[in-house]
């Protein structure tokens, strides 16, 4: 009947168990969760597909190697990304403030919603993709591991950077776009595959302080703005 309903997690909320998927859901008003404490994905799915997901310190998002957490919402923090499965971003926009951290071997991927990382703030990263949505905001986001970029736009007044501990792997059939950010490989090792174009849109600026090796045929290109 209106309003908004509210789910506050400052314990332990696990998800452990089974292989299907748990749920949660907004049907009609608005829907906010706050997670300052343990979100543990174990085991199955999670989908949290609600208008509002704050994720705030210290507050711990862990996604386990059997696990996986379908993210969908719009919201701001500056928790910790604890990763040995997958964290698929696929709505919304996720803003981390600084303080945030993606940790472990597992992998947080861009499909479809935003991650933006907030003004004045460095978040390290280990492995990161973007397939579609966007790498967004004003602040620094740096690759330790693996930066798989197959689709989507990265933009916004910050800087994406791959550093030399890093590995830039660019391929896919879809244009990729680098809209006003700038973006910087310091990777030793970068592989460039696929068909889709890399586009340089608004002054776009890419940077490649490492090694990348073209194995295909695709375009780097000023298109636009």
């Amino acid at each position: 009947g209106g309003g908004t309903a509210t789910f506050n997690n400052s314990g332990l909320f696990r998800k452990q168990g089974g292989t299907g998927t748990t749920t949660l859901q907004q049907v009609n008003s608005a829907f906010t969760v706050n997670n300052t404490g343990t979100i543990d994905v174990q085991s199955g799915d999670m989908t949290v597909n609600v208008s509002t997901f704050n994720h705030d310190a210290p507050g711990v998002l862990q996604v386990g190697g059997a696990g996986t957490m379908n993210l969908n919402g719009t919201g701001s923090g500056a928790g910790s990304y604890a990763l040995t499965g997958t964290l698929n971003l696929t709505g919304g926009t996720q803003t981390l403030a600084n303080g945030s951290a993606i940790t472990g071997s597992g992998l947080f991927n861009v499909n479809g919603g935003t991650l933006a990382v907030g003004p004045g703030a460095t978040v390290h990263g280990q492995n990161v993709t973007l397939a579609s949505g966007g790498i967004a905001g004003a602040g620094t986001l740096v690759v330790d591991g693996t930066f798989g970029w197959t689709g989507g736009t990265q933009s916004g007044t910050g800087l994406t950077q791959v550093s030399n501990t890093g590995t830039l792997s660019i391929g896919g059939g879809s244009a990729k776009t680098l809209s006003q950010r700038t973006f910087v490989s310091q990777a030793a090792a970068g592989t460039w595959t696929g068909t889709g174009a890399i586009d340089l849109n608004n002054a776009g600026v890419f940077t490649n302080a490492g090694t990348l090796v073209a194995q295909s045929d695709a375009i780097l290109r000023e298109n636009g703005g």
